[in-house]
């Protein structure tokens, strides 16, 4: 059963985000574009949470320096949401080549940090199935 939770990411600086938020944007759209080319797993509806959680990000981003963004949510979104990025991390460096993307650049990974510190408290309120998802996400 979902429990209700408060998501949050941040502070980091607003031009991080933005330009971790337009790398995964990029990531996210080139695998929706060309899921047959790739050996993962592909919802769509997952990629289209992804998409909305971007966009909102994003427009934040723009708006606020520092980037700090909190949501109230149910710990089944999250674990949607993590399914999909987990899938997504799997991609090799030859599918990213052919899709023409990379990860995002190493002067990013405080918002990714961030984003992963989010995660992992919201895991660790969805039980066993967000236990193993947090242990995946860890690299455990």
């Amino acid at each position: 059963m979902a429990e209700r939770v408060r998501f949050e990411i941040g502070p980091v600086p607003s031009a991080l985000a933005l330009d971790w938020l337009a790398n995964s944007r990029g990531l996210v759209a080139a695998v929706r574009e060309h899921q047959r080319c790739v050996a993962i797993d592909v919802r769509e509806d997952m990629l289209d949470l992804c998409d909305v959680l971007l966009e909102i990000w994003t427009s934040h981003a723009r708006k606020n320096d520092p980037f700090q963004w909190a949501q109230d949510t149910d710990t089944d979104q999250v674990l949607y949401l993590v399914r999909q990025w987990l899938e997504i991390g799997l991609l090799t460096d030859d599918e990213l080549a052919h899709l023409g993307c990379t990860w995002a650049p190493a002067s990013t990974r405080p918002f990714g940090d961030a984003l992963v510190t989010g995660v992992l408290a919201v895991l660790a309120a969805a039980g066993d199935e967000g236990e193993r998802l947090a242990a995946r996400l860890r690299g455990g």
